[in-house]
């Protein structure tokens, strides 16, 4: 028993070993393979390893993937999907191989694709995907004498696709004399003379390539080959033209060879530097865009000019940009939701003038200027405005759209525009007043091209934002013969603009990913370059764009998103919401704070220079206008003289307004006080004198020989008055009235002899009181009462306190000596009162309750009563009329002079009505048969006192506040508002327009 255990031990632990043996010598004779690990993409020469911008492609040129060690690989190659070739031992792909499977289109070259490469071994595998943008090559044409009596014509299709069209064409003495073939060419038959071929072909994808060969046939029929060369002229600037710092480089080119195509080489340079700016290479246009030169600076132009065979001749042209600009055209909106494209004159800084202005009632997306045409999207519309007369700027044609349009700008007689949230089109121009989406040919749209999806891990969905449509045209700007287009979420997109109008989709491109607000071009560090706004950082990019560009970013992150960028005198300027940075370009360096302006929402900005040569920049800001900034040394300090920031009251001294606000005051600071307005020019009023301090009352005697200003003190009971000489155009100081002795002082009035009469609190008890100018002694004083019966007729009446609140003398305007005929007082609800003007005589109380009694057989019932807010009570020129305004719900009473409504035409007196009701009425005024109604938020009102009836409104939508208007002339209405003085022509009731002013909400600028 035992011999037999041991003998199967042995045998169990012989079978352990073998099994051991062999299973050791199958892992030796196996080798370890590695997970794959690629090492680069090399493709034309050129090695990749970062994929987070697309590579150009090209179908006949191989893409060759290198791994970072050798292995037994096997690769799949797939585009979008799409499987090319399943593993397989080739490392590299040809995409010409595989037309048959790629789904190729116009659009097909457009996008932006992902290459999947997927390799293998030993049953494990690693995946590379690769953003690709394929290149559509043209076809190639070569036309070569072979021998001397004969030509060879060929025409290639590097990427093996069809051949669409293709014309072969014979001339002699530029004379078409027949169709060729391709192939060698016998021409031992033609007769001596000058001949050309011109060859003509394009794919199936419409890329097209045209060539010429010029020869001449001798006597003894030999070839010589021949060409006449091209001319150009440049025609635009001319020889040392002083030009603005942005134009427009036009040249023109010509050939004796009939049929002949042009194309051009353009550079530009500063004037002795080797180094070329800007650049343009083989473009058909025969003008480009040259934008943000140096100013002060001498550039040279060159442009030669090349036809199909070679042959080609220069030209160039010596200019020197200005410092100044003539115009500013300024997109601002007013108050009560009209938009302005305002012309101001900018020659002079100091006296920034409005030459003319268009008014819309719709909202201003974006607009440009060439020329004498201003083009405005709105809404759906594209607008053309005829600004050749600048004073008087006039629409001449409108362009509807299916979609809301974003931007535009304008290349010769063409439009580039924004339209929805994810299309660029180009519109015909060339007939302002019958703008067309259509080309020259019939029915054939110009050009349209919605932007394609392109989703990245780069460039994902705004996650935060309900907007999550990608490709809405945000910026648009012109360089060279290109259009340079920022996209919503997809990117920059270049549309080349030379072969206008015969612009296809194969003629734009997207040549920098990501997701950009703003973008702008200029010269950096004497390269040129496309500045960007992206987010919250920005950035700039050399031009041209290459085919994998790569970006300088800003190594800094912004708290709010970049809104502008400009380019000016080789740095970048940036603006946020509220601040404003410079940058010089180098991503090793932070950006520069200029100026941060807490609560301002700012959209644009401008550089501009004095005549002495000193730089200003104006920012341009929707909630306070325009802010000026004038350079002193390396900083940027506020300057803004004729700024008014805020007016709580004024009045009107024929061409002057004097008002109380905050205004500009020098060394960087503003100011309260009182300034006095200069406007007999009304489009560019000027603040000729200020005197500082904090008032809160202002009347004015203008029956002297210079205008008298009574100012009231805040928070202090006196009374200053002051002469404005009109020769010297400044305050003089007359004396003061302290009234400290009053508990309070409500009001106070002034008559033509500078006697003072005040409304104010004596102890507890109300009074008006008079004071005789120069002594200022007291020589009358009445009490009012504490409270006043509203005398309601057929019911008990209720009974209101009496609340001052504003004093006002009828002056007898016919008399030489303008006597005052009765003092007014607003009394709030209590009503209002009529005092003589000796303070002595009977008083009469003026009822402003609005009611409505109701007679019931014997009976009656009070259904409606409001009392009276008594805010302003005034008189008219002659004393025919009080008119009395209501700050609550009243709003206007029209009375006689005797305080009876001329609204009541009920004899039984069952009612009494205001004007008109639900709106208050902050402050009157009074001119002619107009009456100006302050709404305080709601805007303002005209009512014609003739008519009885509001005849015209301006509702200011709550965004500012009406303290005060007046009006003197009929013509322009000056209102006063915490957003500064605002002017409006009131020439035309049916379409009030207001004037530009430096307090406006402004939006965008745009120099010439």
């Amino acid at each position: 028993m035992k011999a037999r255990l041991k003998t199967k031990t042995y045998t169990f632990l012989g079978m352990c070993a073998l099994s051991i043996f062999v299973a050791l010598s199958f892992l030796f004779s196996c080798t370890y393979a590695p997970k794959p690990e690629f090492g680069s993409i090399q493709y034309d020469g050129k090695v990749y390893s970062d994929f987070s911008t697309p590579i150009s492609v090209v179908r006949s040129k191989n893409i060759v993937v290198n791994m970072k060690t050798s292995g037994d690989y096997r690769y799949t190659y797939k585009l979008d999907g799409i499987t090319l070739i399943e593993s397989t031992t080739t490392n590299f792909l040809l995409l010409k191989d595989h037309n048959s499977k790629l789904p190729l289109s116009k659009e097909f070259f457009i996008n932006t694709h992902t290459l999947t490469i997927v390799v293998t071994v030993s049953g494990r595998s690693e995946s590379l995907s690769v953003p690709i943008r394929i290149v559509n090559q043209k076809p190639v044409v070569i036309i070569a004498k072979k021998g001397d009596k004969q030509i060879s014509i060929s025409i290639i299709e590097p990427d093996g696709d069809t051949i669409k069209e293709k014309s072969i064409k014979l001339y002699k003495d530029d004379k078409e004399i027949s169709t060729l073939s391709e192939g060698d060419i016998d021409v031992s038959r033609y007769s001596p003379g000058k001949y050309k071929i011109m060859v003509s072909v394009s794919d199936e994808f419409d890329e097209s390539e045209q060539a010429e060969y010029s020869f001449e046939i001798q006597a003894g029929g030999a070839i010589q080959e021949t060409n006449v060369p091209p001319t150009v002229k440049i025609v635009q600037p001319f020889q040392n033209e002083s030009t603005p710092p942005n134009l427009v480089l036009r040249y023109v080119g010509a050939d004796e060879n009939t049929g002949d195509i042009l194309v051009y080489d353009v550079d530009v340079a500063k004037a002795g530097d080797s180094n070329v700016l800007i650049q343009a290479r083989k473009t058909k246009s025969n003008e480009i865009v040259i934008p943000n030169l140096e100013r002060n600076t001498t550039y040279v132009a060159t442009v030669t000019v090349y036809d199909l065979a070679g042959a080609s001749a220069t030209d160039s042209v010596t200019f020197k940009t200005s410092s100044k600009e003539n115009y500013l055209y300024v997109n601002a909106k007013d108050f009560g939701g009209k938009s302005l494209l305002s012309i101001l004159k900018v020659t002079d800084l100091e006296r920034i003038s409005t030459v003319g202005s268009w008014t819309y009632d719709g909202s201003i997306e974006d607009f440009d200027v060439v020329e004498d045409f201003i083009y405005v999207t709105s809404g759906y519309d594209l607008i053309i405005i005829n600004s050749r007369d600048k004073y008087k700027p006039k629409t001449v044609g409108t362009l509807k759209f299916e979609s809301t349009l974003s931007a535009i700008r304008v290349y010769k007689t063409y439009g580039i525009v924004g339209v929805g949230y994810d299309k660029i089109e180009v519109v015909n121009l060339t007939t302002p007043s019958s703008p067309s989406v259509f080309s020259t040919k019939a029915g054939e749209r110009l050009f349209s091209f919605t932007i394609p999806t392109l989703y990245t891990k780069k460039n994902g969905v705004k996650k935060d934002s309900i907007n999550i449509t990608q490709g809405r045209i945000n910026d648009i700007v012109l360089f060279g013969d290109k259009a340079y287009i920022a996209a919503d979420l997809a990117g920059i997109w270049e549309l080349d603009l030379s072969v206008l109008p015969n612009i296809t989709i194969k003629d734009i491109k997207n040549v920098v990913p990501g997701d950009y607000s703003c973008i702008d071009v200029g010269t950096v560090n004497d390269e040129c370059v496309l500045a960007f706004g992206e987010g919250n950082t920005a950035g700039i990019v050399k031009l041209p764009i290459a085919t994998t560009p790569v970006a300088t970013k800003l190594d800094y992150t912004f708290d709010t998103p970049v809104r502008r960028v400009r380019i000016h005198n080789g740095k970048i300027f940036i603006l946020t919401m509220d601040r404003f940075y410079e940058w010089d370009g180098s991503a090793s360096t932070q950006p520069t704070l200029i100026r941060n302006i807490r609560g301002s929402n700012l959209h644009d900005f401008y550089f501009l220079y004095e005549k002495d040569g000193t730089e200003n920049c104006l920012l341009f800001d929707e909630v306070r206008g325009m802010w000026r900034f004038r350079k002193f040394g390396t900083k940027y300090e506020l300057y803004e003289p004729n700024k008014i920031y805020s007016s709580k009251d004024h009045v009107q001294y024929g061409k002057f307004i004097f008002l109380i606000g905050d205004g500009f005051v020098g060394n960087n600071l503003d100011g309260e006080g009182l300034y006095a307005i200069d406007a007999r020019d009304p489009y560019n009023y000027i603040v000729q004198d200020y005197l500082l301090g904090e008032y809160e009352k202002i009347k004015l005697n203008p029956y002297g020989l210079n205008p008298k200003i009574a100012v009231q003190k805040k928070s202090e009971n006196k009374i200053i008055l002051y002469d404005y000489r009109t020769e010297n155009l400044d305050f003089s100081t007359d004396t003061t009235l302290d009234l400290s002795s009053y508990s309070k002082v409500y009001d106070f009035a002034i008559d033509s002899r500078n006697n003072i009469y005040a409304l104010v609190l004596d102890g507890t008890t109300s009074k008006v009181v008079r004071f005789d100018y120069n002594t200022f002694t007291k020589s009358a004083e009445t009490t009012l009462p504490g409270t006043i019966s509203q005398a309601l007729p057929y019911v008990s009446s209720p009974v209101e306190t009496v609340e001052p609140k504003n004093i006002e003398l009828a002056i007898d305007n016919l008399s030489k000596s303008k006597e005052t005929l009765a003092v007014l007082v607003a009394l709030g609800r209590a009503g209002s009162m009529k005092l003589s003007a000796d303070l002595n005589s009977a008083s009469s109380t003026i009822f402003t309750r609005y009611y409505s009694v109701q007679k019931e057989q014997d009976s009656y019932t009070l259904k409606k009563y409001n009392p009276g807010f008594d805010q302003k009570i005034i008189a008219d020129k002659y004393f025919d009329r009080i008119y009395v305004a209501d700050g609550e719900y009243n709003g206007v009473w029209l009375m006689d002079r005797n305080g009876v409504n001329l609204l009541d035409a009920d004899e039984d007196k069952l009612s009494s009505i205001p004007l008109f009701e639900g709106a208050p009425a902050r402050n009157i005024s009074w001119f002619g048969n107009k009456l100006f109604v302050a709404g305080g938020g709601f805007g303002y009102k005209i009512v014609d006192v003739y008519q009885k009836k509001p005849v015209a409104e301006v509702n200011f939508s709550g965004l500012t506040y009406t303290f005060n208007l007046t009006s003197n002339d009929d013509k322009y209405l000056f209102v006063s508002t915490d957003s500064g003085l605002i002017l409006y022509d009131i020439s035309n009731l049916s379409n009030i327009t207001p004037l530009f002013t430096l307090s406006m909400p402004m939006f965008k600028v745009i120099g010439r």
